[in-house]
């Protein structure tokens, strides 16, 4: 159980690098994929977790919403987790998850 929003992000990226870890025996720096928009509450826990954070530009096309496919291009072997949020953070839009 967690009490707030920075803390379920918190944790939700320690269980992520740890599984990695245990399970699939990552062993690089782990990183997360996170579009433009996702709240700053990743960056901070990503510096608490020593996870490197990709924030991956939104589409140009003035939707304001994540680029699924620039994500998925940023993913490779050391990629723990890839974030999307439905609404995402500054304006409320439904990103293509």
């Amino acid at each position: 159980m967690t009490s707030g929003g920075t803390d379920s992000i918190t944790m939700t990226l320690k269980t992520a690098r740890d599984f990695a870890r245990a399970e699939k025996g990552q062993s690089g720096l782990a990183h997360i994929v996170l579009p433009q928009s996702a709240p700053p509450a990743f960056d901070k826990a990503a510096h608490l977790m020593d996870i490197e954070v990709r924030r991956i530009p939104l589409k140009t096309d003035g939707s304001y919403e994540a680029d699924p496919k620039a994500m998925g291009e940023a993913c490779d072997a050391n990629t723990v987790m890839m974030v999307g949020s439905v609404p995402n953070f500054p304006n409320g839009v439904i990103n293509p998850i």
